[in-house]
């Protein structure tokens, strides 16, 4: 059976994807241990029948409703592979919008500091319910030549131990991680603050769970109406930013109103909502 085939016939069995033929492309090139540009051009070539019983395992897993992330234990963000399994959330291409977020307001503190002369001082950036560490690790890579002190913190052990992983092979032994509800047991202030934290309602989660969701329910549980960590995180910041410092969130296209003016109402200034590429409300920021 040729590459072509097996390809064909996989993607035609994954009815419940949206993108069927995208991750039995990527599925099958994991088996043959290629890229899936190379893939594309191994069309004519025939398959083993060990790899096409290995392939099959992986089309079974995909049916099931595993994300093809989980089935790889791998997911790119930001142009880096993260390692990622079932204890913790897949990192989505939108919260790309929240890293450039950060980036930017970053690259404004660094200018405003040159200009007050205190350029020595680090940019101390926290990214909470870091989960993978995809947002303080890209940040971290992004702003190698800046003067940053970058933590973040977790509640779930299991996730930090996820975060350790991306942290050692992605060379971000520098980041400090700690254990904490949100910013509770936090004892520094910052002058950024990140987050993307679970803003699903309870129903929805619940939901989620009852159909077999593989992702983490304390990833994505935020509440009755999904803001209740959100609230939190807000109120926390007020102690935990300096001057002119910055809360940087992901949430919910529809949530995004609501929080700017929860975070208005609390004391922020310089409110500003940021779309993703298709258009929608994505990331929040705000600065005490």
């Amino acid at each position: 059976m040729t590459i072509r085939d097996t390809l064909q016939a996989g993607s035609a069995r994954l009815t419940n994807s949206e993108t069927p033929f995208l991750d039995a492309g990527l599925l099958l090139a994991s088996v043959l241990g290629i890229s899936r540009e190379k893939l594309l051009a191994s069309y004519p070539d025939l398959l083993s029948e060990e790899g096409r019983k290995t392939f099959d395992k992986l089309i079974e897993k995909r049916i099931a409703g595993f994300p093809v992330s989980y089935i790889l234990n791998q997911k790119e963000f930001f142009g880096r592979i993260f390692y990622v399994d079932e204890r913790v959330l897949v990192p989505r291409p939108d919260t790309e919008i929240l890293v450039e977020t950060a980036l930017a307001v970053i690259k404004n503190l660094i200018q405003t500091r040159k200009n007050d002369t205190i350029g020595i001082e680090p940019i101390k950036l926290i990214d909470v319910c870091t989960g993978t560490g995809c947002i303080p690790i890209t940040i971290a890579r992004e702003t190698e030549n800046v003067n940053m002190a970058i933590t973040a913190s977790e509640l779930s052990e299991k996730a930090m131990e996820v975060f350790r992983i991306n942290q050692e092979r992605l060379g971000a032994q520098e980041i400090k991680l700690l254990k904490s509800d949100l910013l509770s047991n936090v004892p520094e202030t910052y002058d950024v603050i990140t987050s993307n934290p679970p803003y699903l309602t309870q129903q929805e989660t619940k939901t989620m769970m009852d159909s077999g969701w593989p992702e983490p329910a304390l990833a994505l549980d935020g509440g009755e109406d999904g803001l209740d960590l959100v609230r939190h995180l807000i109120k926390q910041s007020l102690t935990k930013l300096n001057p002119g410092g910055w809360l940087i969130m992901e949430a919910a296209w529809n949530q995004m109103e609501t929080i700017k003016n929860i975070m208005v109402i609390t004391g922020f200034s310089n409110t500003a909502i940021i779309q993703d590429l298709a258009g929608r409300n994505r990331v929040v920021k705000g600065q005490i």
